[in-house]
């Protein structure tokens, strides 16, 4: 309300063109100055929000990165975990392996060992056997040849003395 009676009091002057020419460009100073100041804020304000948004994005980025590092290391925990227990169960698989072949090769060694031992034992059993059999062969020879020269030498006895009995009854 009170600019134009200012503009017409300017006007009524002898200076007023001045004045007024001054008067706009100091308003055009200001307008520029405001017009600068919000530029400056608008384009700090954007910054700002790029800073913020790099940063949320790098954090993000971090993070996602920290979950697959942690990801990748439990899997591979857990694989190398797998890995050993495979390699025990086969280890363990191999030692019983190993025992089982130990156990029958001794079983078939003790059960060689106790053939070995009948076929020793039946051995010296016919040996002795055939042995007996040849002392009781031998004795039988033996009570047969004594008794057949008992039986000549009694033979040849009872002819001597039926000799002498009749040597004895010729003689006068």
């Amino acid at each position: 309300m009170l600019l134009p009676v200012f503009f017409i009091i300017i006007i009524s002057s002898s200076s007023s063109i001045i004045i007024i020419i001054i008067i706009i460009i100091i308003i055009i100073i200001i307008i520029i100055i405001i017009i600068i100041i919000i530029i400056i804020i608008i384009i700090i304000i954007i910054i700002i929000i790029i800073i913020i948004i790099i940063i949320i994005i790098i954090i993000i980025v971090v993070v996602v990165v920290i979950i697959i590092i942690i990801i990748i290391v439990v899997v591979v925990i857990i694989i190398i975990i797998i890995i050993i227990i495979i390699i025990i169960v086969i280890i363990i698989i191999i030692i019983i392996i190993i025992i089982i072949i130990i156990i029958i090769i001794i079983i078939i060694i003790i059960i060689i060992i106790i053939i070995i031992i009948i076929i020793i034992i039946i051995i010296i059993i016919i040996i002795i056997i055939i042995i007996i059999i040849i002392i009781i062969i031998i004795i039988i020879i033996i009570i047969i040849i004594s008794s057949s020269s008992s039986s000549s030498s009694s033979s040849s006895s009872s002819s001597s003395s039926s000799s002498t009995s009749s040597s004895s009854s010729s003689s006068p």
